[in-house]
């Protein structure tokens, strides 16, 4: 069982039931009226205000799968709570006038540490989808990781881009096609393999479930059903023989990493570590790097929040750990916070 602090024990109820998705319109329109919907990113103030204008452009079941969570979406909840309670500790007698915020990820140099995690079917958000990112990406220099169930090819990504992507991988119960995917992304100039090890199923995610209830969540309009309408959407498979595919995520064990690191020299990085456990065997098989990431809470609802790098860390040695914020839904599409201490990342 694990530890919940008070201070978020207190208030999670209330926050629990006043973020939910299904109220979520009613507490947006009771707003103040001196606040209303920004009507261009200029006008926000922080990455929260773009939440009511999202919604409102988008179709309810899109939102309803933006923001849903799985199970009564509390570990979803709880990422959110848990970085609230992140707190700065100042040290003053310091000259901030000129100030260094880069960091070093893998050799390679970044003006921040700000990553912007793998989200899939960003069209479904805008119809620019992954190219908007990348763009935004490349101004700022912030590292970009493709998704596997990316909407819009690597090679467009990669040319608005114009450095080279990290790719997630998401492996597939047949081996041709995480063999493709793996080549595609090796012949592309990805340095960094990231491998998602805590979709084992599909999540019972009531949000999207109850919008359709509502007669929300099926969009005929613009989505084909069954398995060739996934394919168009998601072009990483175009070109693969998928008469063996069953779904897009399947089971990752150790042999199937040793598989993996036989067919790349990409540097291999597991997202989805949760326990310190799984984070030593991590280091003792040579892994490059470990993301701390319950998946927003989109996958299992696991009770461990955000805060629960700290069981990861004790058990790390010379693997570069991160903690991806941005896998709270709430903030999925705009930031992931690295923190560097001594080489790791968490």
């Amino acid at each position: 069982m694990s530890y919940i602090p008070s201070a978020l024990s207190r208030r999670r109820f209330v926050e629990h039931l006043f973020r939910s998705p299904l109220v979520l319109a009613g507490t947006i329109a009771a707003q103040s009226p001196t606040s209303p919907p920004i009507e261009s990113s200029g006008d926000a103030l922080d990455v929260f205000d773009f939440a009511p204008s999202a919604q409102g452009k988008m179709s309810p079941a899109h939102w309803a799968y933006l923001m849903t969570g799985v199970d009564d979406n509390l570990t979803r909840d709880l990422n959110h709570d848990a970085f609230q309670l992140l707190q700065i500790r100042p040290r003053r007698f310091v000259d901030v006038e000129k100030i260094d915020t880069s960091v070093q990820i893998f050799g390679q140099r970044h003006p921040s540490p700000i990553v912007i995690d793998p989200v899939g079917s960003q069209r479904a958000f805008h119809s620019d989808g992954e190219l908007a990112t990348a763009r935004a990406a490349h101004a700022l220099g912030n590292q970009m990781i493709l998704s596997t169930v990316t909407t819009t090819p690597l090679r467009d990504v990669a040319r608005e881009y114009q450095r080279p992507l990290w790719y997630q991988l998401y492996a597939s119960n047949d081996w041709g096609i995480t063999k493709g995917l793996i080549q595609k992304a090796e012949e592309a100039g990805c340095p960094v393999l990231m491998v998602t090890v805590d979709t084992l199923c599909g999540g019972n995610r009531e949000t999207v479930a109850r919008a359709g209830r509502r007669g929300e969540a099926k969009c005929k309009t613009c989505h084909e059903p069954g398995l060739k309408g996934m394919m168009k959407e998601h072009p990483m498979y175009d070109g693969l023989d998928v008469s063996k595919f069953r779904g897009i995520t399947d089971a990752v064990t150790w042999q199937s990493i040793d598989r993996i690191r036989e067919l790349t020299r990409m540097k291999i990085v597991v997202k989805g570590v949760m326990a310190s456990e799984d984070a030593q065997l991590c280091v003792e098989h040579g892994l490059d790097g470990i993301v701390v990431s319950n998946h927003g809470g989109r996958v299992t609802h696991v009770g461990l929040y955000m805060g629960g790098g700290r069981f990861v860390h004790s058990a790390t040695r010379g693997v570069q750990v991160s903690n991806l914020s941005a896998d709270d839904p709430y903030g999925r599409w705009w930031h992931t916070r690295w923190v560097g201490v001594r080489r790791i990342i968490h």
